[in-house]
Formats: C-alpha cells, sequence, structure tokens
C-alpha cells in the first residue's frame, strides 16, 4: 500500500518563480540518485544544490513510495518550479513556466520498486482528473537535445533506464485516460517479478565476486522458496 500524496513539511517550497500559470506538459525526471532526506530537503527549498543552484519541483515520488507535494498544481493556483532548466517544447524555451513535473527517487539502470510504480499511477490519474488535455513528457525530451536541429541543449536522458521497459508501458495508458485494464494489471505483476528475480540474480553474484559463497547459497534457497529458478547457479567443490 503506497503512503498517498501529503505535503512537504515546508510548503510551499522556498524557492518558485510565478503564481498562477498554467500548465500544459507533465515532465518526469529521474533525480541521479540522493537520499529521501537530501531530497526532500532541496525540493522544499531548504537549501540549494551545490549552494548554488536552487531545484524545486510540483511532487517528488520515492522508493517507498512516499509521494510527496512541494508546490501548488491545481488550476488557477500552479506555481512554477525550477525543474526543466533550459528546455523547449514545441516551439516554446523554457518549460518550467507552462509545466508540472515529478522527480523520482531514481539511478540509471537501477529498477523502479512497485510502491513508485502504484505512486506514479495515482499522480498520473490525480493529474489528469484536474487537466483532461495535459501533454506527458519527459526531462531527456525537453532537455536533451532539440528535437529540429538536434543541437544540444542540456544533454539530459532521464528518466533513466529502464523507465522505457519497466514504467512507461504502465503509465501511458493513464495518461490518455485509459485505466489499468487487467492487461495493464498482469503486465505490471510480470514487471514486478522480474524485478525480484534480477534482485536474487544480482545479488547471488555480488556474494560471489565478494567470495562469500555461504552468502551466495543462502540467497539461492532465499529465490528457490519464494519460487524463483535461478539457473547455472553452482557452488564449486571445496
Amino acid at each position: 500500500m503506497i503512503d498517498i500524496l501529503r505535503k512537504a513539511a515546508h510548503y510551499p517550497t522556498a524557492f518558485h518563480g510565478a503564481v498562477g500559470i498554467e500548465p500544459r506538459v507533465f515532465v518526469f525526471h529521474s533525480t541521479d540518485g540522493g537520499s529521501f532526506e537530501y531530497l526532500n530537503g532541496l525540493f522544499q527549498g531548504d537549501y540549494r544544490r551545490d549552494g548554488t543552484t536552487a531545484v524545486t519541483v510540483h511532487f517528488g515520488c520515492y522508493k517507498d513510495g512516499r509521494l510527496i507535494e512541494y508546490a501548488p498544481w491545481r488550476r488557477g493556483e500552479a506555481y512554477q518550479c525550477w525543474h526543466a532548466g533550459k528546455s523547449y517544447w514545441q516551439g516554446e524555451w523554457g518549460v518550467s513556466a507552462f509545466s508540472l513535473g515529478v522527480e523520482i527517487q531514481h539511478s540509471p539502470n537501477e529498477r523502479f520498486t512497485e510502491a513508485q510504480i502504484e505512486a506514479l499511477c495515482y499522480l498520473v490519474r490525480m493529474v489528469r482528473e484536474e487537466y483532461p488535455d495535459m501533454a506527458w513528457t519527459t526531462h531527456e525530451y525537453i532537455s536533451g537535445y532539440h528535437p529540429e536541429t538536434g543541437a544540444v541543449i542540456q544533454g539530459k536522458w532521464d528518466p533513466y533506464p529502464p523507465w522505457e521497459t519497466q514504467v512507461w508501458p504502465v503509465l501511458e495508458p493513464l495518461t490518455k485516460g485509459d485505466d489499468m485494464t487487467d492487461e495493464d494489471r498482469k503486465l505490471l505483476q510480470d514487471l514486478n517479478r522480474d524485478h525480484a528475480a534480477q534482485s536474487f540474480r544480482e545479488s547471488i553474484a555480488l556474494a560471489i565476486a565478494c567470495g562469500n559463497w555461504d552468502e551466495a547459497d543462502k540467497i539461492y534457497a532465499d529465490a528457490q522458496e519464494a519460487g524463483f529458478a535461478i539457473r547455472g547457479y553452482k557452488r564449486p567443490p571445496q
């Protein structure tokens, strides 16, 4: 069960731009790591990144499923947050001026948690209810490379893998107003099962790399008990 949306302790964020913007696009970001404590303080405006850059966003989605609101976002009261940086969308520069955003606690090539995916599904449904015509995009698309000239904007590429294969297939139908079908639910279950199996394999590989075969045996036994077949595992004779 996810910890449904709540407002930050310091609300709204201390760093923001205009009040009453008209959001037309929603931007998904990855944080590139960071603890909950650091990110939460950063987004609610307790300090600046590297002591110089204000980084603020409307929502934060954390690994344990916490979904925190850092600035007003509803129609008629939305704040401009500093999440897009130098950015371009459909002929306009400065996407922060007409967008909402969520920062997802995540590092490149790290699996997103089941709780995060559930929280993001909740968030998409909630935002779409307020803004039925909202467009949905990523930080990579608006701040990576110019879609028309190919010129570097910021070179951003988040949300990081496996966003396109693990998360977006679940969220995309919701952005179009389609509730989760049985097929969507099965896809989410399969993705979560793949995540669990991969976690077991990676933990076994790490234990072996450290020469801790007893730990590898234990993880292998746990995987079997959970119903996962880890093929090719065999402890060498002592």
